[in-house]
């Protein structure tokens, strides 16, 4: 039987690493709401990072706004199961010095886009020359476990704050 950590960083990365996409939610040039699912992988720090190509919507607006919320969720669960995450921070293309250890995380997690260098499908390969490794590092966290009671939640606030 899988035990819950006791640590609420440590609950968050076990969660984390159980799910597959976010939500992310970004706002557009004229201070609209748009929202985007992306697969992520994240690392010790809980900082989150996501491929994007970069004709996409969120893209854009993550380059002229990179304060972003997100949620993360197990799908098919009754309300009294009901586990979710919520989180706020600052997604930024990943810089020069951080890709190795941002691409280890995401190709952990996803083998296949180690394969686009690799002779991988045409298909795969142009999809990653046009994609922009992101990170997104939170601000804040907050983890909903209804099987702790209804509505139960707990909160992490970073002391790193970005852009």
């Amino acid at each position: 039987m899988f035990e819950e950590p006791k640590d609420l960083s440590k609950m968050i990365a076990a969660f984390l690493a159980s799910l597959t996409t976010i939500t992310l939610a970004t706002v557009d040039h004229n201070g609209e709401p748009c929202a985007a699912a992306v697969y992520y992988a994240h690392d010790e720090q809980l900082n989150l990072y996501f491929l994007s190509a970069q004709s996409t919507v969120h893209s854009s607006n993550l380059l002229a706004h990179p304060r972003v919320a997100a949620t993360a969720y197990e799908e098919h669960q009754d309300w009294k199961s009901l586990r979710g995450l919520q989180l706020s921070g600052v997604a930024t293309p990943v810089e020069f010095l951080e890709f190795p250890h941002a691409a280890a995380v995401y190709t952990k997690k996803y083998p296949f886009v180690s394969l686009a260098t690799r002779g991988s499908p045409a298909e795969l390969l142009k999809a990653m020359a046009s994609a922009t490794l992101w990170k997104l590092t939170p601000t804040w966290m907050r983890m909903t476990d209804n099987s702790r009671g209804f509505g139960f939640k707990e909160e992490l606030t970073f002391d790193q704050v970005g852009a």
